[in-house]
């Protein structure tokens, strides 16, 4: 395989396909940046072995597999799979898979590594889009287990099962979106990062905090009259019981509400745009951003009209239809599906676990 692009993404890549066992070549347009690509690979393998996490053996096994090569027609003549890791210039991407194209054997499987680029057009730049696939890695590259797919299209069912094959090899679990933009995981990053901004923005908490607000916690919500010394006990309650506390302003939603509402209301209109599965948009939570759950299934466990109702409190409060919940969510709470409480929401949670089900 060939990985085209020596840089943070494009050098992760091309260590776990050598550590998959692949002759891989690693091309860059720049031989300085090739040089650095090398080098960071080389310094990632060493820290492994000062830290007993690897041996010197396997990174002679790994580095036997791995070719800086200078000359991409040379790196991508005879290879089965190419990955694609440069800047996210369009007319840059287009040009590659242009020379892709001519390059590569023609049953060569075309993947590119953007995060939010027209897959569709960057296939057809290259002349057989059936053979190309996004295939979205995440940084570190060796150390993140998530690998987003994301179809077009003209994408084959072969190049899906090829690509879903390949990550599995190099020890990802793949989820696979649809060619809309912001694919799964860059659409519910940005939504909850910019919910954050504007929370931080509000003085609803401190930065530190609002980040903390996504991980188990203990919330502690002050109003005007609040004391210090009450502040002060809650606190200390609150570390006796082994919980990390934040502390929020009496806004509504508080910080955890706001952003697990927002954050859920998103991934309800992805799923109701048939961007991805219900599992595969949790598993982009889980896996790509290291929530302990996906914001389907907290949904669900939540109470599909709890979350509807902190949704309309919201909108009533701050006066913002940004907050109005996804038609989707009104007809599940209209249709009795609360969640697992019910015994199904968005999940079928009859046989004790979430399965997958059909929505209305």
């Amino acid at each position: 395989m060939a990985v085209i692009g020596a840089g943070t993404m494009g050098a992760g890549i091309a260590q776990v396909c050598a550590q998959a066992g692949w002759k891989t070549n690693l091309f860059d347009a720049f031989p300085e940046g090739l040089e650095r690509g090398m080098k960071a690979i080389d310094a990632f393998w060493d820290k492994g072995i000062a830290r007993g996490k690897t041996s010197v053996e396997q990174k002679q096994q790994w580095a036997a597999n791995l070719h800086p090569i200078s000359d991409m027609s040379e790196a991508v003549s005879n290879v089965d799979l190419v990955i694609e890791a440069v800047p996210e210039i369009p007319s840059l991407k287009h040009q590659i898979f242009a020379d892709l194209g001519k390059m590569t054997k023609k049953d060569c499987i075309l993947g590119t590594n953007t995060s939010s680029l027209s897959i569709k057009a960057i296939a057809h730049a290259s002349g057989r889009p059936e053979n190309v696939i996004g295939m979205h890695f995440f940084n570190p590259v060796p150390i993140m287990k998530l690998l987003e797919l994301v179809k077009h299209d003209s994408c084959s069912e072969q190049t899906i099962a090829f690509a879903k094959a390949a990550g599995a090899a190099m020890g990802k679990t793949t989820i696979l979106v649809e060619d809309i933009p912001g694919f799964a995981t860059s659409r519910l990053g940005v939504v909850l990062g910019n919910e954050a901004i504007r929370m931080l923005a509000d003085g609803v908490a401190s930065a530190k905090d609002i980040d903390t607000a996504i991980m188990k916690l203990l919330e502690l919500v002050k109003h005007d009259s609040c004391s210090e010394q009450t502040i002060a006990f809650a606190k200390a309650a609150g570390a006796a019981m082994g919980k990390t506390t934040i502390l929020v302003e009496d806004i509504p939603g508080f910080a955890t509400s706001r952003l697990g509402v927002v954050l859920g209301n998103e991934a309800i209109r992805m799923l109701a745009d048939g961007v991805a599965s219900a599992k595969d948009i949790d598993t982009a939570m889980v896996l790509g951003y290291k929530h302990p759950m996906g914001p389907l299934a907290l949904t669900d466990l939540v109470g599909l009209d709890v979350r509807r109702d902190i949704l309309l409190n919201l909108k009533q409060s701050f006066n913002d239809d940004s907050y109005t919940p996804h038609p989707l969510l009104e007809k599940l709470v209209a249709e009795g599906r609360l969640g697992k409480k019910s015994g199904k929401g968005i999940y079928d949670w009859t046989s004790g676990s979430a399965e997958e089900t059909e929505l209305p």
